[in-house]
């Protein structure tokens, strides 16, 4: 008897392959000794028919079909999530955001990084698998009442939250990009005034005293400005304290600019490089 019918996606043809043999092996998996599952499928239109054949009527036709179920969510949720969920976010960042392929792919791998946890604390589960199992129980609960699944249009309208999920990473990164974009013209700026500048001091040396604590001093190691308190727990006042830094090397123009520190990653640090380029040299020791 003719247990469920999907309805797939348009896919490459290994991975209508892949989903078949997969699927047949879960529904072997399944521990009801008195059924055997067989699939009628054509590739052409994506459909795949799910028939469970019995020696007997003890087992109703209803668990039968939830049973065939959780196969069917597993396997999908893996296939939506690994092969899918891009098409899916690609088109996502489409309708939000106008820009050329390279920014939307730039867009789409921090959204994935974000989705997939490459920016989380280690030691929190693995979110890739948790949407996975969050996409296998909602299917799961719609083919406990209903035999046909047309799986595209179940994604558009009967996920919500899922879909909601991956809009918010996307919402994230497209926000990220832009901020970035702008960071890298103000940068490109400041680096346009440092190069017309005339120099105004043979050399500036920037002590890192710790921390986010720095002390700017001329080429005699006299100070050029008092000592600039950098406290990371206050956003607005490392900014501002940041580019009084910056607009001091910008005012005194130096013709070299010596940067001690053991931690060369520091944001400050970099923006420097940025700006002052070939200028800068950084002294670790």
């Amino acid at each position: 008897m003719k247990i469920m019918e999907l309805h797939l996606p348009v896919m490459p043809q290994n991975h209508f392959a892949a989903f078949i043999q997969t699927l047949q092996i879960e529904l072997h998996k399944l521990k009801l000794t008195d059924i055997i599952f067989k699939l009628h499928y054509q590739q052409e239109d994506y459909r795949v028919n799910i028939h469970g054949h019995t020696n007997g009527e003890s087992i109703l036709k209803r668990e039968i079909r939830k049973q065939a179920g959780t196969a069917v969510s597993r396997v999908l949720a893996e296939y939506l999530v690994d092969c899918e969920e891009p098409n899916l976010m690609r088109k996502l960042i489409r309708h939000s955001y106008r820009a050329d392929r390279d920014e939307l792919e730039a867009i789409y791998r921090y959204a994935k990084e974000l989705l997939d946890g490459s920016l989380q604390e280690p030691d929190l589960p693995p979110p890739r698998q948790k949407r996975k199992a969050k996409v296998a129980a909602y299917i799961s609960s719609y083919l406990e009442e209903e035999s046909m699944l047309i799986v595209g249009g179940f994604v558009d309208f009967r996920m919500p939250e899922y879909r909601a999920e991956l809009r918010e990473a996307v919402e994230c990164a497209i926000e990220e990009i832009a901020m970035e974009q702008q960071y890298q013209d103000f940068i490109s700026l400041l680096k346009y005034y440092a190069f017309v500048q005339d120099t105004v001091i043979p050399a500036a040396h920037i002590l890192h005293k710790g921390g986010q604590e720095f002390q700017l001093l001329n080429e005699h190691m006299k100070p050029l400005e008092s000592e600039f308190s950098l406290d990371g727990a206050d956003e607005e006042n490392n900014g501002s304290d940041e580019d009084r830094i910056v607009s001091t090397l910008l005012s005194v123009s130096p013709q070299k600019i010596y940067i001690h520190t053991k931690e060369p990653e520091l944001q400050l640090v970099k923006t420097i490089q940025q700006i002052f380029e070939n200028r800068v040299e950084l002294c670790t020791v």
